[in-house]
């Protein structure tokens, strides 16, 4: 399939930087020996993988992070790194993530050692947030929080983001009859904005 840049979420200055690195990276494998060759290659296929895609997900973020864990050097390192903290400051499918991933890279990234796996680490930490953001909504709403998760178990089998009559039965309140359809549609728009932000695109 043929690259289609409007079929993406990358914007035109973004494609020229992976272009520009593409180039770069061919003119190196021509300067380094045959091992060398493969680890460059190995670059070069995997942000023509990112060109293909249709959008920047968490897990191209956890590749490169880890690819910096790998690295052999200071400079390499410092390299991935960089591109990580280019994609989640610019692209929009990571907005409502960025926080959260800034906090991994800052508090886990340099305890971090080569060989170590960044996908493990990073599941924990989102299992801890997602976890705290959860009682955090349940008591700044006063929700059931057993209710609440069923509301997300349903997502997670059906991926289907939740109705405003699905929010009938979180209140831990009496909802007074003319607040009904407002409380239940702030509800509604408060729980996919949690599911969007640690269940989507991970």
């Amino acid at each position: 399939m043929e690259y289609d840049q409007d079929q993406t979420v990358l914007d035109k200055q973004h494609f020229a930087n992976f272009a520009s690195k593409y180039a770069d990276l061919c003119r190196a494998t021509r300067k380094t020996t045959k091992k060398e060759k493969v680890s460059v290659l190995d670059d070069v296929d995997f942000q023509l993988d990112l060109l293909h895609s249709d959008r920047i997900n968490v897990g191209y973020i956890l590749t490169l992070l880890q690819m910096a864990v790998n690295a052999e050097t200071d400079d390499q390192r410092k390299k991935y790194e960089a591109q990580v903290h280019d994609l989640i400051g610019s692209d929009i499918s990571l907005h409502d993530k960025q926080d959260l991933i800034q906090k991994f890279i800052e508090e886990n990234m340099p305890k971090m050692i080569n060989g170590q796996s960044v996908q493990t680490a990073f599941a924990q930490f989102w299992d801890a947030e997602k976890e705290q953001a959860y009682q955090h909504f349940c008591e700044q709403e006063n929700l059931k929080p057993e209710v609440l998760k069923q509301v997300l178990d349903n997502y997670e089998f059906n991926q289907r983001l939740p109705r405003k009559e699905e929010m009938k039965e979180l209140p831990n309140f009496k909802v007074k009859l003319f607040e009904r359809d407002n409380v239940l549609t702030n509800l509604m728009v408060k729980t996919r904005q949690l599911i969007e932000k640690f269940y989507v695109g991970l």
